[in-house]
């Protein structure tokens, strides 16, 4: 079974996470940035395509949005593994999640993820720490990638790919 995740990162946070999925998967799981101009993955090669990125101002990133509209009648027939880094939790973190990954996508996806996030205060430049104490009343570096999280999720997408090949096996 061949897997790929797609992702986007905009301050580096998901490009962590992602690096920490791949340590708990095993091997031959392709990975493309949508941020990075190299060429587009042939998502019909793939049996399990997982997509993520993050919450800025409420919505993901438009590449992640672009990327889901351009393949969606592809994606519907694929399996798919969700996730999302976003700094809310509880209730808050999944009506973001909702809001911005396709309800046929979320009901087919066989892992939903909730990362956690990051807001690094010490980098931002002073307009944008401004901005961010106003608007989420943030005055120091937010640090809370959720591990558990994404060991859960990975588990859930290395279980359906043993399953996918014990089934390969004995159609074999």
């Amino acid at each position: 079974m061949r897997s790929l995740i797609v992702y986007a990162s905009s301050h580096g946070t998901t490009e962590k996470a992602v690096r920490i999925l791949c340590s708990y998967l095993s091997d031959g799981v392709d990975v493309w940035c949508v941020n990075n101009r190299g060429p587009f993955p042939n998502i019909a090669q793939y049996d399990l395509v997982m997509i993520g990125g993050s919450i800025h101002a409420g919505l993901i990133q438009r590449s992640i949005t672009r990327f889901m509209e351009k393949n969606y009648k592809l994606l519907l027939h694929k399996k798919v593994a969700l996730f999302l880094c976003c700094l809310l939790e509880g209730d808050q973190a999944r009506f973001q999640f909702e809001r911005v990954f396709p309800h046929r996508l979320r009901d087919q996806s066989i892992a939903n993820g909730l990362f956690g996030g990051e807001l690094i205060y010490s980098q931002m430049s002073f307009l944008k720490r401004m901005m961010v104490s106003n608007i989420m009343g943030v005055k120091s570096d937010v640090l809370h990638i959720d591990l558990n999280a994404i060991y859960i999720f990975a588990e859930r997408c290395k279980h359906n790919r043993m399953v996918y090949m014990e089934k390969q096996q004995q159609i074999q």
